[in-house]
């Protein structure tokens, strides 16, 4: 007679979702990455154009599925809410849920620390060309303090 769960599984992958806090921070370079490559190769924009037309696809721009892993977190969160607070304590599934929810949270929270980062990056980016052209001041990495 196997007990039913379900959190468990988010407790035993919890440490591979905060790779989600990553691929968050580098979202928008991304996606302005995919437009630049469809115009810079014709072949690969039409590619794309052809995947996001077929019924696989559901006609939906690549873009849409590029945002769906972004969505899974404060999902994961709401329904590990919603299933917590259906549980009694004394549920075999109950002490894996507060953990899974923790877990889950606390990557919401570095994801959310993350698009902070890549926002304020961008706009010190926009700032410095329009200061200064296209002269490389602010660089990933380099830290300078005054």
């Amino acid at each position: 007679d196997k007990l039913e769960k379900i959190a468990d599984v988010i407790v035993k992958i919890g440490p591979f979702l905060k790779l989600y806090s990553w691929y968050i921070h580098d979202f928008e370079s991304n996606v302005a990455l995919l437009e630049e490559s469809k115009k810079k190769y014709p072949p690969f924009a039409q590619v794309v154009k052809e995947f996001e037309a077929s019924s696989r696809c559901k006609r939906l721009a690549l873009n849409h599925f590029m945002l769906k892993p972004i969505q899974r977190i404060p999902q994961y969160r709401l329904l590990l809410q919603e299933y917590l607070h259906h549980l009694s304590e004394d549920s075999p599934d109950y002490q894996d849920t507060v953990t899974a929810l923790q877990i889950v949270s606390e990557v919401a929270g570095h994801a959310n620390d993350s698009m902070k980062q890549g926002d304020n990056a961008q706009k010190l980016i926009s700032i410095q060309n329009s200061i200064m052209g296209h002269k490389e001041i602010i660089k990933p990495g380099r830290v300078r303090t005054l």
